[in-house]
């Protein structure tokens, strides 16, 4: 994990009362608060906000479930809260949102982030617009890149971290976001670069999967894999791994099988029983015999009774 975002608290301490002390720091600090709000998914959910504030910044964006898609485009509101009576009357609605999308089983990232600038809302909504078009390295085909997505930004941590640290969020001087795995905040900003929105071909191709990744940690969740094990990047070394073993694979299939490498780790193929299932590609029998022969189990799995 880059350093340049940090841990600000873990998930299991994320409660009301502590995002509200959050907003109230930063807005009490600052006189001011802005936050990137999804109204994909619910259009209509912050109207009774919206409507009340000018202005009212909108910039074109992508379906919810798409961190990089070629999809249709939707609005995205860039919410400024700068008035005592307005900040303490929709700071718990927001609150009540985020509480909604702590998990990985959640879709619903409405509530994309939250910190503050110095910057006007015009200014910033021209920055969003420039920002949110990438291009492939050596390619003209250019993407909707939703760098602003949790989700996003915590797989741009390990991937490109100065692009997102000091390019995408540059502007603010204060950001904090909602993955799973707690409250990231960014660590102040000395400085920024300009960047051409041009990644190398294997950045676009992990976006492009963002969502299967997204799916199989939800899959991890529902098979009880607690969610301080699971790491969006490490689901997806997984998922390249069974994929370059074989073009044709079923997506349930791929799912099972991330969660047996999460239970015995990179060197599960290496298992004599298993060895010759994955070679020959023969994944039905592979989870079958993981599933039901509790010996081999107890084999595959002594790297958790090591670990404790």
């Amino acid at each position: 994990m880059s350093n340049l975002f940090k841990l600000n608290t873990q998930i299991e301490a994320i409660d009301e009362n502590f995002l509200l002390s959050r907003f109230e720091h930063i807005y009490k600090e600052n006189r001011v608060i802005d936050f990137i709000i999804d109204r994909t998914v619910e259009p209509d959910l912050f109207s009774e906000i919206i409507d009340d504030f000018d202005p009212l910044i909108s910039v074109e964006k992508v379906f919810i479930a798409k961190p990089i898609t070629r999809g249709a485009k939707q609005p995205l509101a860039l919410l400024r809260l700068k008035n005592d009576i307005k900040f303490y009357k929709y700071a718990p609605k927001i609150v009540e949102i985020l509480l909604e999308q702590l998990t990985y089983t959640s879709t619903r990232q409405i509530i994309c982030g939250w910190g503050c600038s110095e910057h006007s809302l015009d200014n910033l909504k021209t920055r969003f617009q420039k920002n949110l078009i990438a291009k492939s390295e050596g390619s003209a085909q250019a993407f909707v890149l939703r760098w602003y997505d949790p989700r996003v930004q915590y797989v741009f941590q390990n991937m490109a971290p100065e692009v997102l640290y000091h390019h995408y969020l540059a502007d603010y001087k204060i950001w904090e976001y909602l993955h799973p795995k707690g409250v990231y905040s960014k660590a102040p900003v000395a400085h920024a670069f300009k960047f051409n929105n041009i990644f190398p071909k294997e950045v676009i191709d992990f976006l492009m999967m963002c969502e299967d990744v997204n799916g199989i940690n939800k899959y991890l969740i529902n098979k009880n894999i607690p969610s301080n094990q699971i790491e969006p990047m490490l689901t997806y070394e997984y998922l390249i791994l069974i994929k370059g073993n074989s073009a044709k694979i079923e997506f349930n299939v791929i799912s099972e099988l991330v969660y047996w490498f999460y239970r015995a780790g990179s060197n599960l193929t290496e298992h004599p029983a298993i060895q010759a299932l994955w070679d020959r590609e023969d994944y039905e029998q592979m989870l079958e015999k993981l599933n039901t022969d509790l010996t081999l189990q107890a084999n595959v799995l002594e790297r958790d009774r090591v670990n404790g």
